[in-house]
């Protein structure tokens, strides 16, 4: 969305007439992160770059992208069980 805010829509051009080219980010400029990567080190790599998608790249091919809201879900999920274990731990259940 900020790039096609700000190289379309702030520029006057018209949607159907630009190549998606124009818009996008050069692969020289991208970021991506191997399948190994963990979710911290992509949610570290977003907030400092201030980006909310990330190609996931292996040996130069595309196998997916991790969005912001893909981090934000598995840390959440993360932190839900870390709560339900705490409360297990606490009631003595554990």
């Amino acid at each position: 969305p900020t790039d096609y805010l700000t190289k379309v829509v702030v520029q006057g051009k018209q949607s159907t007439t630009t190549p998606v080219s124009a818009i996008m980010t050069a692969a020289s400029k991208l970021l991506t992160v191997p399948p190994a990567a963990s979710v911290v080190d992509v949610m570290s790599l977003m907030t400092d770059h201030n980006i909310r998608h990330v190609p996931v790249v292996d040996g130069g091919s595309y196998l997916g992208m991790v969005s912001i809201k893909d981090v934000v879900q598995t840390m959440l999920e993360e932190h839900r069980e870390e709560v339900g274990r705490l409360q297990e731990y606490i009631s003595g259940g554990y």
